[in-house]
């Protein structure tokens, strides 16, 4: 879904990653100062400002190198530091993923600390330079959420209120920031209802006003996704309903078709996805889960109108972010299931740009490498067990894998895996294993007592 603040209401004119594209500088310095001084003299809204910067928050590695261009050819510039600041700070969420805590490898965690580092460097210029950027704001308060907490969040918004006061973008971010699952003094129940207030001061406030529509529906949508954290599916498909009662909005129902797969209600889940993309066709997120939702029937019916629409929706978020994991891995699994497996093989290479220190990556490498390139999908199992060494999942899959494959790795590992299983009750493949192991002696012809096998180095360690 990208980074926090990322999407945007509408489709900004692409024009300006065009100028950015044709290297176009000056040119598009002079439009984005016309827009600062406009918003700056009352005569433009702040989403009109704001409108440029939304299409700098991509992966695309030519903006990233032209913005690199530019701030060198204007290393004092307001809008090349504040566009490029948006870019690392999208990047950098990227790399870390959107995976729980322990879903995400120490080397996720320092690839987003550098990016971010290099973000807020850039942000700060911004907003020491011109204190009237509240996007540049927003962008501070997400990242100093996400790395030091809300109070360090807050620290910030206090000041950019000082220069923005009804500032749409820094209430947003505001609010994200008093969710409860940052905070590290409120009890969740207590940071809940302090969100809460906020919300509701802010609708009396500025509801209806531009800039704030996305104030409707929006106390039961914090709501529901506090219940979707705690695993109260049904208290958050509610709340969602809630929301979208007041707003039919794509986000609102993406979120809830997830909460109906949590509880297996997957008809609703899929009505939900196809009803987002019909009101908002060209947003990335209704594109990508359908996508995924078009390619999967593709691979159950092989109907050609699925197969192609599949594949166009998942061209356009790749498009949209071209070195964004989930979107190319979803591609090429599609691609792998239509036999063009050189384009997959391309997509899964491009993964590797943000997505090298995941495991869920190298693991859904794995799984579709296993079709056309057993090699290959053998070192990316190893890869995804040696970066989450804890989660037996990834041993569980990768002992099916040489099982399937009659790879004489299959022995020791096992052994390795029953050793594991003695020690913890989380092992969900330790009752078909006897009959794996007899069916590998049987259908193996090769004796695999000479065969060497060498366990990757830091995974499926025992423990102390």
């Amino acid at each position: 879904m990208g980074s926090p603040g990322s999407a945007h209401a509408g489709t900004p004119d692409r024009k300006w990653l065009d100028l950015l594209k044709q290297q176009q500088f000056d040119k598009l310095e002079n439009e984005l100062q016309r827009l600062q001084a406009d918003y700056d003299g009352g005569g433009c809204q702040e989403c009109e400002a704001n409108a440029p910067y939304f299409l700098f928050a991509t992966s695309d590695p030519l903006v990233g190198q032209r913005l690199q261009e530019w701030v060198a050819q204007h290393p004092n510039s307001v809008p090349a530091r504040f566009a490029r600041g948006r870019y690392l700070n999208h990047v950098a969420w990227i790399a870390r993923g959107s995976g729980t805590v322990s879903e995400t490898s120490n080397e996720q965690f320092a690839e987003m600390r550098r990016l971010q580092t290099a973000a807020i460097e850039d942000l700060l210029w911004v907003v020491e330079h011109e204190p009237k950027t509240p996007l540049a704001y927003a962008d501070l308060i997400y990242i100093a959420t996400a790395q030091s907490g809300e109070i360090a969040a807050a620290q910030i918004y206090d000041r950019a209120l000082q220069s923005n006061p009804d500032s749409p973008a820094i209430y947003r971010a505001r609010v994200w920031s008093l969710s409860p699952w940052w905070q590290s003094i409120l009890s969740w129940g207590d940071a809940e209802a302090r969100q809460q207030a906020y919300i509701l001061d802010l609708q009396q406030k500025y509801g209806g006003k531009p800039g704030f529509g996305w104030l409707d529906g929006y106390a039961d949508y914090m709501k529901a996704e506090a219940d979707w954290r705690n695993g109260d599916w049904e208290a958050a498909i509610a709340a969602y309903g809630r929301a979208l009662a007041v707003r039919e909005h794509a986000t609102y129902l993406l979120a809830r078709a997830d909460a109906y797969a949590d509880i297996e209600a997957y008809d609703k889940a899929d009505a939900d996805r196809k009803r987002a993309l019909t009101i908002a066709p060209n947003d990335t997120d209704a594109l990508y889960e359908n996508g995924k939702l078009d390619a999967w029937r593709c691979r159950s019916a092989s109907a050609a109108d699925i197969c192609k629409a599949a594949e166009a929706e998942l061209d356009a978020v790749v498009a949209a972010d071209p070195l964004e994991p989930k979107y190319l891995l979803q591609r090429a699994l599609h691609l792998a299931a239509m036999g063009r497996t050189d384009e997959a093989r391309r997509d899964m290479e491009d993964a590797q740009v943000y997505g090298k220190n995941a495991a869920w990556v190298q693991g859904m490498s794995a799984s579709i490498l296993s079709s056309f390139d057993k090699p290959a999908a053998k070192l990316a199992y190893q890869r995804a067990i040696t970066l989450a060494p804890d989660d037996l999942s990834r041993v569980e899959k990768y002992l099916r894998f040489l099982a399937d494959t009659a790879d004489c790795g299959f022995l020791p590992l096992q052994i390795t895996y029953r050793k594991i299983c003695s020690q913890t009750d989380q092992c969900r493949l330790i009752g078909e294993l006897d009959g794996m192991v007899e069916s590998f002696q049987q259908n193996r012809r090769q004796n695999c007592a000479a065969q060497n096998w060498t366990q990757p180095a830091a995974s499926m360690a025992l423990p102390e």
